[in-house]
């Protein structure tokens, strides 16, 4: 299944359309028994911390700032999870 989801990203990346074109048959498409396709964005393919913390240290040379980004950026994504659970339980829309 893994190298199904690597073939489909890649295709979809190199923007070849999965879907056949309209009357070829269901055996003509590259992987006909996919149903729906779902991506672990974050911290999987989306590199945020080394971004949070590249974008902090040129705010830090811009403005005379001394904050140690790294640090930061795990105190961030630390909060988070907390943060998320008012959503998940209702407590914030």
């Amino acid at each position: 299944m893994l190298g199904g989801v690597a073939a489909l990203a890649g295709a979809a990346a190199a923007g070849i359309r999965l879907d056949a074109q309209r009357g070829a048959s269901a055996a003509a498409k590259p992987f006909p028994d996919v149903k729906l396709l779902v991506f672990d964005t974050f911290g999987t393919v989306v590199d945020w911390r080394s971004q949070v913390i590249a974008e902090g240290e040129q705010l830090s040379k811009a403005k005379g700032l001394a904050i140690n980004w790294p640090a930061f950026a795990d105190e961030w994504r630390g909060a988070y999870g907390p943060s998320m659970n008012k959503v998940r339980s209702g407590e914030l829309p």
